[in-house]
């Protein structure tokens, strides 16, 4: 009914028209005296207006950011909590129970928390390193898993009790989940006079996670260009071998790339992944096609270890966002996949290239969130983020205020325009 609503077209077309993200507009910016480093909206569609920011200080903040939308801006901020010292690296809340949420940091600590109480209520150890990547089951909240920078995915069970310790335990580990063998100078044996070449293993970060199903977990590392992307069956204690292997291409710059971020479209028929050679490739998830079946255009040339950059998709439609390390945020139409018919117009033309633009930022923006009935946008840099939302659900229907900004339509190459003209 929602879609009926706001889109005025049957919820079985899914098609979106260009007028509804083109109508998104943001009032002002939001500072703070920290650098931002993550955040991420509440996946509950009751509680869709809770947006979660985690600083560099190791501070997380719960918005409700309706308090913008009516030019409240002192009563954005509902609760703060000091969850570490150190940097708050993911920050996830957990499906069904909306005051829940995990937060990782830059001190190895996995936590969960109840912000409505303001207090940690478990604490999770598997490892001393830092912990890079977490997905939350959508299937069952009680289930999560994290990576680490030593390469080890940890799986956990909230439920799950470890006697005689003030923590949780994993309740399965894959080590070394992306390292490959690699062979050192053969060294000589003084006795027996014989090479034997020395298997070494390369230690890899798991830099990001997302559950395919129920059992399925989908893994990206720093060195994908060598280990691909990597498909974890989570039912089998002995995990030595993944499922499946998706291979990611070798690009011509031969240097070192990874995986910075995944994620499935609201189907969870394809994954995206974006790499820091400044690709973003389209799997066909579900099929036996082992490499990619589309690469998007139209990205900035990443920073080499720019692995902060996230991919989100649109729970609604079939878009995709992306924080593209520039001074905005990027989002790619994909029903551009397909050309369609709206109201007798038809809608085609930007695809492979992004076709909206959110700026308004002064620096890198990494981050980029979409709320559960895509209401919001945020979109995040370092020092400031933006709220945008629909024009007629804004507190301010002008642009007289200096910090006012629209999405705008991203400006094709001269070379991409030629190709469809032709």
């Amino acid at each position: 009914m929602y879609k009926q609503n706001i889109f005025g077209y049957s919820s079985q077309k899914q098609f979106v028209p260009d007028s509804y993200f083109k109508s998104f507009c943001s009032e002002r910016v939001h500072g703070s005296q920290a650098e931002w480093v993550t955040c991420q909206f509440c996946p509950d569609v009751s509680n869709e207006h809770l947006l979660v920011a985690g600083d560099q200080d190791g501070q997380f903040f719960i918005v409700d950011v309706r308090y913008s939308s009516i030019g409240l801006y002192d009563k954005l901020i509902k609760k703060s909590v000091r969850a570490d010292k150190s940097c708050i690296l993911e920050l996830e809340f957990i499906p069904k129970k909306p005051y829940m949420l995990l937060s990782l940091s830059g001190h190895a600590n996995v936590c969960m928390w109840d912000f409505e109480k303001t207090t940690r209520v478990y604490t999770f150890k598997g490892h001393e390193e830092s912990v890079r990547s977490l997905a939350v089951s959508p299937f069952n909240p009680d289930m999560f898993v994290t990576g680490y920078r030593d390469g080890m995915i940890c799986e956990w069970d909230q439920r799950i009790r470890s006697d005689g310790l003030g923590y949780r335990t994993p309740i399965s580990t894959i080590v070394n989940a992306h390292s490959s063998p690699t062979f050192s100078k053969p060294y000589v044996k003084q006795k027996l006079k014989i090479s034997t070449p020395r298997t070494v293993q390369a230690r890899v970060g798991v830099t990001s996670l997302v559950y395919l199903d129920e059992y399925t977990v989908v893994s990206g590392s720093s060195a994908s260009f060598k280990t691909d992307i990597r498909l974890w069956d989570m039912r089998y204690k002995s995990k030595n071998r993944p499922l499946r292997v998706l291979e990611v291409p070798k690009t011509k710059n031969a240097r070192d790339f990874g995986v910075a971020s995944l994620c499935l479209d609201r189907y969870r028929s394809s994954l995206f992944a974006a790499c820091t050679d400044s690709s973003i490739y389209e799997y066909a998830i579900n099929s036996s096609i082992k490499s990619p079946i589309a690469a998007l255009s139209g990205t900035p040339k990443l920073d080499f270890n720019a692995f902060d950059v996230r991919l989100a998709s649109s729970p609604i439609s079939d878009h995709l966002l992306f924080g593209s390390g520039e001074t905005y945020g990027l989002m790619w139409d994909l029903q551009e996949r397909q050309e369609f018919v709206y109201k007798d117009e038809l809608h085609c033309g930007y695809y492979p290239y992004p076709k909206y633009v959110f700026g308004g930022h002064q620096t890198e923006v990494k981050v980029v969130r979409i709320s559960s009935l895509g209401q919001y946008i945020v979109t995040m840099d370092d020092r400031q983020w933006r709220l945008w939302e629909p024009r007629f659900n804004s507190s301010n229907r002008s642009s007289s205020q200096s910090a006012f900004e629209e999405v705008e339509y991203f400006q094709m190459p001269e070379t991409a325009l030629d190709s469809i003209k032709m």
